[in-house]
C-alpha cells in the first residue's frame, strides 16, 4: 500500500478519526523537532564562550548590505568617470582653428 493509497483511505474516514491522526502525527513530528533542538542546545552550551564568538545575524546582514552598497557606489562612480572621460574626448575632438572634427578613437582599455 503506497502513501497515496493511505492518504485516500484516511480521507474516507470520519472527521474524528482524521483529527486523531492529525494530533498523533503532530505530536510525533514536534517530539522529533524538540529532541533535535535539545540535543543541539546541549552541544552549544557545552562549548566554551570564547570558542563560540559568533556574530549576530543582524550585524552580519548589515555588514553584507554595507559592503554591497560600497561596491555599488564605487561602480557607479567609475561609470560616471568613464562617461565624463568619453564626453571630454568628444568635446576635444573639434579642431578650434579649422572648425573641423578630428577623428579620435576610444578603446575600452583606456588607451
Amino acid at each position: 500500500m503506497s502513501l497515496i493509497d493511505k492518504i485516500e483511505n484516511l480521507q474516507k474516514k470520519p472527521e474524528h478519526i482524521k483529527r486523531r491522526v492529525l494530533f498523533a502525527s503532530l505530536f510525533v513530528i514536534m517530539f522529533l523537532v524538540v529532541t533535535v533542538w535539545v540535543s543541539t542546545l546541549k552541544i552549544s552550551l557545552g562549548s566554551s564562550e570564547e570558542e563560540s564568538q559568533v556574530a549576530s545575524p543582524i550585524s552580519t546582514f548589515f555588514g553584507i548590505v554595507t559592503g554591497s552598497v560600497d561596491v555599488a557606489v564605487s561602480g557607479i562612480k567609475d561609470s560616471f568617470g568613464k562617461i565624463k572621460e568619453i564626453g571630454e574626448i568628444k568635446e576635444g575632438s573639434i579642431n578650434q582653428e579649422t572648425g573641423q572634427q578630428n577623428v579620435v578613437e576610444y578603446n575600452d582599455t583606456g588607451e
